[in-house]
């Protein structure tokens, strides 16, 4: 389905493509633990649907006791800055025994999906407005060592990839000028929070786009999503907290709107973007397509595609 709707103020036309995001869904809903075929597989959809989609692709892989992948796409690699969206992508490992059925839709195929949809749906933008000559880039990370391996303790969280990613600088920390965290998207009755102070602004801003696109009626139902409320390093932690770690004593409290906003020079500044608290189905087999909320899932990818634009266009360093 196509559906196009304009941006008042500067006349883009955001397109939404549910039939692109229900077929990248359907590529990651599969058991995705390293070592596992379906692993393999969703590495190779990434890179290619990324390299399809027209970023430069890296496909990092390391070795920390077993094989890890980080897979990468760059917009404008010369960029001097980047707004980097981040999700894991891999899940959770079966223990001796069990079968192999976890699939994890809303932990993290869905978040996933949303990037790379938001991609989509934004790459004539990003092709028309976005040169190799931008200051400000567009970085996708999809992380992989998020979920314990069998031998690990099963209620830990890893973050092996968003760790290495760090440890070796991927990118340039000090060229992340923003780094957006998606995870647990996609259950019925989900409250956002800002998790940070120092940058609840852009937490604001996405409750903000929430609160517009639902005046226009653009958005489906009546549950508001993203709240201007701050709990600190509430509920869901992620892959975010190794960023957020190297970055805990920046400065910026950015309090300009969209269009007069500048990033301070901080180490890391760390968006993340989930619920207040994990789905009831997570660790279950009913972590699947069926158990979905779709009208959550469409209207984050609304939000994102207008909070994402926003800031490549209208940010000044």
């Amino acid at each position: 389905i196509l559906m196009q709707s304009t941006n008042e103020n500067s006349g883009y036309r955001f397109v939404q493509d549910q039939e692109h995001f229900n077929a990248s869904l359907k590529q990651l809903l599969k058991p995705r633990f390293p070592g596992s075929f379906g692993h393999a597989q969703v590495i190779v959809f990434l890179a290619e649907e990324l390299e399809e989609l027209g970023f430069r692709v890296t496909r990092d892989q390391f070795y920390q006791g077993t094989f890890f992948t980080n897979v990468i796409g760059i917009w404008g690699k010369e960029a001097k800055q980047f707004l980097v969206l981040t999700c894991h992508f891999d899940s959770q490992s079966p223990m001796v025994g069990e079968n192999n059925t976890y699939l994890g839709a809303t932990d993290a195929a869905v978040s996933c999906a949303i990037i790379l949809n938001v991609a989509k749906t934004l790459g004539r933008y990003l092709k028309n407005n976005r040169s190799p000559q931008i200051d400000v880039g567009l970085a996708l990370v999809f992380f992989d060592g998020h979920k314990p391996l069998p031998n690990d303790r099963q209620d830990s969280l890893s973050y092996i990839g968003s760790q290495h990613f760090v440890d070796k600088e991927t990118i340039a920390l000090d060229k992340i000028a923003l780094l957006v965290h998606l995870n647990a998207i996609g259950a019925a009755n989900q409250t956002y929070f800002a998790a940070f102070e120092y940058t609840s602004q852009y937490h604001d801003d996405l409750a903000d786009i929430e609160l517009d696109l639902r005046e226009s009626g653009q958005l489906i139902g009546t549950r508001t999503l993203f709240q201007k409320l701050i709990h600190p390093l509430y509920g869901i932690a992620g892959d975010h907290v190794p960023f957020y770690k190297k970055g805990k004593e920046a400065k910026g409290m950015f309090k300009e709107s969209f269009k007069n906003k500048f990033f301070d020079r901080a180490d890391v500044q760390v968006l993340n973007v989930a619920p207040d608290e994990y789905p009831e189905v997570r660790n279950t087999p009913e972590d699947n397509a069926e158990n979905l909320h779709w009208p959550t899932i469409w209207n984050v990818i609304k939000i994102m595609q207008r909070f994402v634009y926003q800031i490549l266009e209208n940010t000044e360093f």
